[in-house]
């Protein structure tokens, strides 16, 4: 364990083994589709409006979302934490249930969390907030609820023919059209939870294409004690993200916000990385890195990486280029995260060989030292790396059987070649194309 993190996991585990502040501190909202979630881990679930009527506040304090509370004080894991209760089980040192609940966001705010009735409406101290699902990217992971791009794809191929995980790529909940009881809930809301928000992340779709991104930022008033964080894929022209950066620079300027954080994401190197995230320029996304430093000196852009079967071919390339980046601007920052849904993404159905390459990296990563990545970077991986390597996985023949059938599927839609962009694949595929045919049906989701 972390030394940092030993004492502050014992102050959660005093209450229960499964406590996690997230639960009552942090929110995400999809105002799209009416949904929510304590974290970005737990699938979203339904706003009821009998609930969102009787208080604006049900965005985040459902009476679902509360039942998790009781059951997390009481020691019971809530199945749909199972990204982090999977993780602990494997052996990882601390898992997200820990990193969020020793943020500063939350861990001062323990005591005061424990004592309080399991079913008190609470404010949270970091909101994240979908404000559109417009996205002109289609990403090989994303889903209809994020991305109207993958919307128009469902809709114009239908499902692929896999297993029940094929029921994340399609919109749960049709998108509200015209009038939004959930829009008007928020604009209503967000004045009374500004004053204890601490981070007002906003996510997509793809932000700078909302015209609601716009109303947030006239509306935001003055909140030195607020960090805001912008989601974006940074795919823009130049010239439109430095429009964009220049308005950051100027709510920092004005004290309207205390603090920025920018987030960016990319799971790999080069042409393997506009393979996953299609539509993504990988140069251009770089160049757009170093535009935000520029830019915005001692801002920090995170670069998250979805870690998946995807990302291990090329992914040393990537550190080195994230190693260039961070020895110019330290502010550069590496969040890696492994995909678990849809599991014919996950990075643990990757055969020996690719294995092999990701334990390399690994080495790769811890052997950069100072002033390279610090040891929370390399923890991500690390965490990475005994989850995909584990011994146990009873689904991965399944898995691999659906990632043959998706690449297939992906290549025709995208009108993409997986051989060509991954052609150290073709064993893997092959083995994959044999557990596709020694299946005796695919479920239909």
């Amino acid at each position: 364990m972390d030394p940092e993190k030993t004492e502050p996991a014992a102050r959660l585990n005093a209450v229960s083994n499964c406590f996690c502040l997230a639960k009552w501190l942090q929110v995400s909202v999809d105002l799209k589709r009416g949904m929510t979630h304590s974290c970005h881990h737990p699938g979203k679930h339904h706003v009821p409006l009998s609930e969102l009527q009787a208080s604006a506040g049900a965005l985040h304090n459902t009476k679902y979302k509360k039942d998790q509370r009781r059951a997390m004080l009481e020691g019971r894991r809530p199945a749909e934490c199972g990204y982090c209760w999977e993780a602990e089980d494997a052996g990882v040192k601390y898992s997200d249930r820990i990193i969020k609940s020793t943020d500063t966001w939350a861990l001062p705010h323990l005591e005061r969390i424990r004592n309080l009735p399991w079913d008190a409406d609470v404010h949270p101290t970091f909101l994240e907030v979908m404000l559109d699902d417009v996205c002109n990217f289609s990403c090989a992971y994303c889903i209809a609820d994020s991305s109207t791009s993958i919307a128009a794809e469902m809709k114009r191929f239908g499902d692929y023919a896999v297993h029940v995980d094929n029921s994340a790529r399609r919109s749960r909940r049709p998108r509200i059209e015209g009038e939004n009881p959930y829009e008007e809930a928020f604009w209503r809301w967000l004045p009374e939870v500004l004053p204890d928000l601490q981070v007002l992340r906003v996510t997509g779709g793809e932000p700078l294409l909302s015209p609601s991104f716009a109303r947030l930022l006239d509306g935001l008033g003055f909140h030195p004690g607020l960090k805001l964080g912008v989601n974006s894929h940074f795919g823009h022209s130049e010239a439109r993200m430095r429009e964009f950066f220049r308005r950051m620079s100027g709510l920092l300027q004005d004290g309207r916000v205390g603090g920025l954080e920018l987030y960016t994401s990319v799971d790999t190197h080069g042409q393997a990385a506009g393979y996953i995230r299609h539509g993504l320029d990988y140069r251009r996304l770089l160049a757009n890195i170093e535009l935000a430093c520029e830019l915005l000196p001692g801002t920090p852009v995170i670069v998250m990486c979805t870690y998946n079967i995807l990302s291990i071919s090329g992914f040393q390339e990537f550190l080195r280029d994230i190693l260039k980046l961070k020895a110019r601007f330290p502010a550069v920052i590496l969040d890696i995260s492994s995909l678990r849904k849809p599991g014919y993404l996950r990075a643990d159905i990757a055969d020996e060989s690719a294995l092999n390459e990701l334990r390399d990296t690994l080495e790769f990563m811890k052997a950069c030292g100072a002033p390279g990545f610090n040891r929370h970077e390399i923890a991500k991986l690390e965490a990475v790396a005994v989850w995909a390597t584990r011994e146990w996985n009873p689904d991965r023949e399944r898995n691999r059987g659906d990632f043959f059938r998706f690449i297939k599927e992906y290549d025709r839609r995208k009108n993409t070649d997986f051989l060509k962009v991954f052609p150290e694949r073709r064993e893997f595929l092959i083995t994959c194309k044999q557990s596709a045919f020694a299946a005796l049906e695919v479920t239909p989701p």
